[in-house]
């Protein structure tokens, strides 16, 4: 009997240790306005590239910490680091791949998505939302980001 006790005391610690210790979303730990560098930012954005931190409400698949760059409309950028991955998935089957971002990304008109040591980060930019392929700004933009993470 003692022994029964003392596997169900080590499975519960041992339990209790991966619950615990299992890693958190990066997005706790990740500010989307410290990813793309000051000049880049205010370069796509014509604004001062001093972006505004919205962060997440709620705790749901679809939250994300997001950044925004004011500038003209034409030209609005945005970042957003997504609290669930999993939506890289899906969103990677509509859209067109793209190499040399991240670990793994893809681009569609004014958005490049990427995959970076398991984070997914997007971003959108009003100057290419009707080019069939990136700009060189935006390319090295999303470059940048993924650098930092």
């Amino acid at each position: 009997m003692r022994s029964h006790s003392r596997r169900c005391a080590v499975f519960a610690a041992t339990l209790s240790l991966v619950v615990f210790a299992a890693p958190q979303p990066a997005m706790a730990d990740t500010d989307p306005c410290s990813l793309v560098p000051l000049p880049q930012a205010a370069a796509l954005s014509g604004g001062s590239g001093k972006g505004d931190w919205h962060h997440h409400v709620g705790n749901n698949r679809y939250s994300q910490e997001t950044c925004h760059y004011p500038g003209p409309a034409s030209n609005a950028l945005m970042v957003a680091v997504h609290l669930d991955a999993s939506g890289f998935a899906n969103a990677k089957m509509m859209t067109k791949p793209l190499a040399g971002v991240g670990d793994d990304a893809f681009y569609m008109p004014g958005v490049i998505g990427f995959m970076r040591h398991r984070t997914y980060v997007s971003m959108s930019w009003g100057g290419d939302a009707a080019k069939p392929a990136p700009s060189p700004a935006f390319l090295a933009a999303a470059k940048a980001a993924a650098s930092k993470l």
